[in-house]
């Protein structure tokens, strides 16, 4: 009996390890919000200025963003598409709300989105600053 509970013990460690570095593998890098500041700039997030603004632009309000995610949780897919627009990032597969704030276009250019991660209800759990790409 203790020799099963040691094996399930033992199952049930490597299964949360498990799970654990694979939210982390597909999740990839990301920024936090001072690291963004320092980055882009701290211009105040405004959905309707982000919703026609450039990447850097977007970029300049990545941080506020992050900072003031309350207002997202909980929100479906298709209300952050009618706050901010169409996604123009990727992450995972196109059902994510993805926006692109910094583009790789040259060599050694690194690529940066704002996601919306989602729950199992589709519903905004947590918002961040995903390293896209890069080119090595």
């Amino acid at each position: 009996m203790k020799k099963f509970k040691n094996v399930i013990l033992v199952l049930t460690l490597l299964g949360t390890a498990s799970y654990i570095y694979a939210i982390n593998y597909v999740r990839g890098e990301t920024m936090s919000v001072s690291k963004a500041e320092k980055k882009w700039g701290k211009r105040e997030f405004g959905a309707e200025q982000f919703k026609s603004a450039s990447e850097a632009n977007r970029a300049s309000m990545a941080a506020s963003l992050i900072r003031n995610k309350k207002q997202f949780i909980g929100k479906d897919r298709s209300e952050i598409r009618k706050l901010l627009g169409d996604y123009s990032g990727h992450y995972v597969s196109g059902m994510f709300p993805t926006y692109l704030i910094q583009d790789a276009i040259k060599i050694g250019d690194e690529a940066w989105q704002i996601v919306f991660l989602l729950d199992a209800d589709e519903k905004v759990k947590d918002i961040v600053v995903h390293k896209n790409c890069c080119y090595n």
